[in-house]
């Protein structure tokens, strides 16, 4: 039977482009990530044809070419993609049937419309399908909410920091694990409020500390340093442009968790936090993807 739309629904636009698997990645993560225009679905399809992939994401409304453009460049450069409306039909709620929960551990990552699937013992995460950027489903967040479940078996962590924190997905987690205060910050306030908003529907609203930084220079997170757990799940360049702030707010024993590098890129990001006095403890590689838990 075919879903009834109602008079409201949001014209729904969708993006395609098709590419090796490592850039499709690299595209996936690029356009999931961003505040505006903000994704409601992400889909990647393998097309059959040796390394061939395809990417889809869905928008509200016709997402400005000039942004995807320059949310594309840094990582895949003039690779061609296709703007089209969608026929109506109630996106939000096939967005919402279409993320399936993902299991980190304990944790679960889920949505309202699979809010009753948490077996015993589990912890979930909800959140909502039409802030559909760090839900979980990409390799550089699952990497991280497995980084994060496998530091709690063994170290308590008292001051946390997310670094770029989209949704919020990361922080809720680690408030999760260790019922303590974190701090979340992104450059995007949009961010910010979708990470509080998130905090909300979780219940850890009081623990959630939500700021708008560029970076870690703001006196809120200067003043609420230093951390005893930093992560930052973004892109390789921008961790490596931070390893020195980052090195300088992790208190002294401190762990930092990057995400967000290829594990092509995974030697350099080392480097730059080694130079820093940071050492590896412990790796995550999911599909092409590295995420890094180190020691300070």
């Amino acid at each position: 039977m075919p879903m009834s739309v109602s008079k409201n629904t949001p014209e729904i636009w969708c993006l395609e482009l098709a590419a090796p698997r490592d850039m499709v990645d690299a595209a996936a993560r690029a356009l999931s990530d961003a505040p505006f225009p903000q994704a409601l679905a992400v889909s990647q399809f393998e097309l059959g044809k040796g390394d061939a992939f395809q990417l889809r994401v869905l928008y509200e409304g016709k997402p400005p070419a000039a942004r995807i453009i320059s949310l594309l460049e840094p990582v895949i450069a003039a690779l061609p993609f296709t703007l089209l409306p969608l026929a109506p039909t109630d996106w939000v709620r096939k967005s919402q049937e279409g993320l399936k929960p993902v299991r980190a551990g304990r944790l679960l990552i889920t949505t309202k419309a699979h809010e009753t699937d948490a077996p015993p013992g589990a912890l979930p995460i909800l959140i909502e399908a039409g802030l559909a950027f760090g839900t979980g489903h990409h390799a550089t967040t699952m990497g991280c909410l497995l980084a994060l479940e496998w530091l709690a078996k063994s170290r308590a962590i008292r001051n946390p920091l997310d670094l770029g924190c989209g949704s919020g997905v990361l922080g809720i987690a680690a408030a999760k694990l260790w019922r303590c205060k974190v701090w979340v910050s992104d450059i995007d306030p949009i961010a910010v409020e979708t990470a509080r908003a998130n905090a909300r529907i979780n219940d850890v609203s009081p623990l959630i500390k939500a700021v708008t930084a560029n970076g870690v220079r703001h006196p809120r997170l200067v003043g609420a340093g230093p951390f005893d757990l930093v992560s930052a799940n973004i892109l390789a360049r921008p961790l490596v442009k931070l390893a020195p702030a980052l090195a300088q707010i992790a208190a002294p024993g401190g762990i930092v968790i990057l995400s967000g590098l290829l594990k092509t890129q995974e030697n350099w990001v080392r480097n730059a936090y080694g130079h820093q006095g940071l050492a590896l403890r412990h790796r995550i590689i999911l599909d092409d993807w590295s995420t890094l838990i180190l020691a300070r």
